[in-house]
């Protein structure tokens, strides 16, 4: 996370008033420097991308499952975005066609702690960020989620689409191994 750190999120949900009112300034100052760079790089991203900033709120999204194709590079997060008891959120399939690379693996995990950090279940996401490296030609992207776990998933990419789902069918574990 470049903009909000996961020690900063955890000062805002802090339990202690003085602690999180003063990380809620810093917070704000936060959010309007990404959007800022955001705008700046927009028209950068893949259409994809663009349609998830113009379209959807990844926050207190729920992870359902992420799946690592292993010989291509390719990864697949299936999200359930925040939604009611009696209208459920949409599901989405965020595909990332991964930045190949040898110096630096493209999809990666931190593991995090700190107050209000890794207490709830199942996985949200409280966080996430775009963002871009290189020039115009030959960029690559990147997308950083923080976890309600306290997990940070990195993640470099050079292709990106969103696929709204009608159903994510889960089997059981007995069920998935046979």
């Amino acid at each position: 996370m470049r903009y909000i750190k996961p020690d900063l999120l955890a000062r805002y949900l802090s339990p202690d008033d003085d602690v999180a009112d003063a990380a809620a300034a810093e917070w704000d100052q936060a959010v309007a420097a990404y959007n800022t760079r955001l705008q700046a790089v927009r028209h950068l991203f893949p259409a994809g991308v663009r349609a998830v900033l113009d379209r959807f709120s990844l926050h207190d999204a729920r992870v359902l499952t992420i799946v690592l194709a292993k010989r291509r590079p390719l990864l697949s997060l299936l999200i359930r975005l925040e939604g009611t008891a009696s209208r459920p959120g949409k599901m989405l399939e965020l595909r990332y066609g991964l930045a190949e690379g040898r110096k630096r693996p493209a999809f990666t995990t931190v593991k995090h702690g700190g107050p209000g950090m890794g207490a709830q279940a199942p996985t949200l996401i409280s966080y996430d960020e775009f963002g871009v490296t290189g020039g115009e030609a030959g960029s690559v992207f990147t997308h950083s989620l923080l976890l309600t776990s306290g997990d940070e998933l990195r993640i470099r990419f050079a292709g990106f689409s969103v696929q709204p789902l009608k159903r994510v069918i889960i089997p059981s574990v007995e069920q998935a191994t046979l």
